[in-house]
């Protein structure tokens, strides 16, 4: 876990390489809250929820076969670590 100074800013170097912290949990339970203020209190990025809008614009239900596509995209996003 990283250490955290009293400034509030971690130890680690920005955007640190071996460690990435997953939020999950149920709609409207605070995770894109809790994902921002760790990521700003980190000084890391913070890769936005791609499930919802796939699934919003998927037009069918959601089958098995669509989890490997959601979960290799989120990993993608993760390892670009985009803004």
């Amino acid at each position: 876990m990283p250490n955290v100074s009293g400034d509030g800013k971690s130890s680690l170097p920005p955007h640190h390489s071996s460690l990435k912290i997953v939020v999950t949990g149920p709609e409207s339970s605070g995770k894109t809250t809790l994902a921002e203020a760790l990521a700003g209190r980190l000084s890391w990025a913070c890769v936005p929820e791609f499930a919802r809008a796939y699934l919003q614009h998927l037009g069918r239900e959601y089958v098995r076969e669509d989890l490997p596509r959601i979960a290799a995209t989120c990993r993608a996003l993760g390892d670009a670590d985009v803004l």
